[in-house]
């Protein structure tokens, strides 16, 4: 469905609704990794049969200020994650987004804290969503629980830093 101006307009500042799953947010996040292609989730390990990639029409100017900016949420001062140092401590860096979302009653009391994103930020090998019910913010909540994933993925061999 398209869009009209004044739902684009929300959307981008993350005051409009939205509906989308952890999957969907995890797959958007490894489709900005590879710079803007897409592919279709798939439990299909033999990779066989799947759907070809689709590139997404994102400029290479738009798509750089993108990636600096989901570095700059956790790696630089006033980002919306860097307060979490856990995940500047991984020894390789990471890119994401944070979000809260709040859903449920007439008065929008209940919250759903968010941190998606990608790393290592300089050579992708895993994408993440994490969804946190009941939390106040992505980054001070989500975002720990991502690190220690992100650690867990590399003591195990899922993300090498090189």
């Amino acid at each position: 469905a398209k869009l009209d101006a004044a739902q684009a307009r929300g959307l981008a500042i993350g005051q409009d609704q939205l509906t989308v799953t952890p999957l969907q947010v995890a797959n958007m996040m490894a489709t900005l990794a590879r710079r803007g292609v897409y592919l279709a989730p798939s439990l299909n390990l033999a990779q066989e049969h799947l759907r070809e990639p689709v590139s997404v029409e994102i400029t290479p100017k738009a798509m750089d200020l993108i990636l600096d900016a989901m570095q700059a949420v956790v790696n630089e001062p006033g980002g919306t994650a860097h307060g979490v140092s856990q995940l500047r401590r991984l020894g390789f860096s990471v890119a994401g987004k944070t979000g809260t979302a709040q859903y449920g009653s007439p008065n929008l009391q209940d919250w759903r804290c968010w941190f998606s994103g990608f790393a290592p930020a300089d050579n992708p090998q895993i994408a993440f969503a994490v969804v946190i019910e009941h939390g106040k913010t992505g980054g001070s909540v989500a975002g720990p629980v991502a690190a220690e994933l992100l650690r867990l993925c590399a003591e195990h061999g899922y993300i090498q830093a090189f």
